[in-house]
């Protein structure tokens, strides 16, 4: 398939609903047609945190976006759930 990869750098003060608000905001700035036919990759990269992933099927509205502890900060996607 087509995917469109969106890789942004932000501050570490940035929060995760934040990000999530950027990744739907840009949403709105793509085409109908290309949101329809690409899949969309998005990559939050903060230094002091790993990366913050979410991705949107070409098949589906919603961008869905990997397991996160809050709490503190690592994904489970990297380390094991406890």
């Amino acid at each position: 398939g087509k995917i469109i990869y969106a890789t942004v750098n932000v501050n570490d003060e940035v929060t995760l609903e934040a990000m999530q608000n950027i990744a739907t905001g840009s949403l709105d700035k793509i085409e109908a047609e290309k949101k329809d036919f690409y899949d969309i990759q998005f990559l939050f990269i903060r230094k002091s945190y790993p990366a913050y992933m979410g991705s949107k099927s070409s098949a589906n509205q919603t961008i869905t976006w990997s397991n996160y502890n809050i709490d503190n900060e690592e994904t489970t996607t990297t380390a094991a759930k406890k």
